[in-house]
């Protein structure tokens, strides 16, 4: 019976050793989600008969998702980096 509790124990440290960064690499494929949306037309609406505060309004929302998304990139980025190097550390 001991056998088969020390057997499992490596493989519960491993999976919970990559567990820690599962957030940081969401936001990391959400942000990249975002840009290929944005690169394979997002900016469609620019070409359609829309009216001139419409696409202001579209515009500003688009303008504040790039802020948000570039400053989320580069917090996931740091926390990713920070928690490897506190890995190689120890």
């Amino acid at each position: 019976m001991g056998n088969s509790h020390e057997t499992r124990q490596p493989q519960n440290r491993r999976s919970t050793r990559y567990r820690q960064y599962y957030p940081s690499v969401v936001v990391l494929l959400l942000v990249l989600a975002f840009w290929t949306v944005a690169a394979l037309g997002g900016l469609g609406l620019l070409r359609s008969g829309r009216a001139p505060l419409e696409t202001l309004t579209w515009l500003y929302a688009v303008l504040a998702l790039i802020a948000v998304s570039a400053v989320a990139l580069c917090l996931a980025l740091a926390d990713i980096f920070r928690r490897i190097r506190r890995q190689l550390r120890k």
